[in-house]
């Protein structure tokens, strides 16, 4: 399977999750959502291109560095940043009373920010790259199903609505 078709195949099985007959214009106020969707996660995201952009310039564009590789100050504060940035993604999540059409993605997806926020935590405080340095939550697929529902482009397209 390709990288196109199994992006189609999540979408498919994450559109089905929504509910059998519901799409973007049974919800109420779906724009409302959108925007509070788009205004927890934009900021998520926006701290994460920062880790990455601090990685390269740590590490001279390499994915993968050896375990004990000393950390720079500037990619500990970036962590330390996008820890802060999945707390509060996480904090508006579980405190917005979603519509039901989206209320159990929106949760899965606010304990997924609350567990990111402690994986990145983790990595602000050591100074070197080691093991374990912890496991994203997969949310993914509630991301994928909220989105649908929502009527928002997909994740990571040039048009993400962040």
């Amino acid at each position: 399977m390709n990288k196109t078709s199994g992006t189609a195949a999540v979408a498919m099985v994450a559109a089905m999750m929504v509910a059998p007959t519901a799409n973007a214009d049974d919800i109420p106020n779906r724009e409302m959502w959108a925007d509070r969707y788009l205004s927890a996660v934009c900021p998520s995201n926006a701290a994460g291109e920062r880790v990455a952009k601090q990685w390269n310039k740590a590490y001279d564009g390499r994915r993968i560095v050896p375990w004990g590789t000393p950390t720079t100050p500037g990619l500990r504060k970036a962590f330390q940043r996008k820890s802060k940035a999945e707390a509060r993604a996480g904090m508006r999540f579980a405190r917005w009373n979603w519509p039901d059409e989206i209320a159990n993605p929106a949760a899965r997806l606010a304990r997924g920010f609350y567990h990111d926020s402690g994986v990145w935590q983790i990595r602000a405080e050591y100074l070197k790259v080691r093991r374990p340095w912890g496991k994203y939550a997969d949310t993914g697929s509630a991301a994928t199903t909220m989105r649908i529902a929502l009527g928002l482009p997909p994740a990571n397209s040039a048009d993400d609505g962040c």
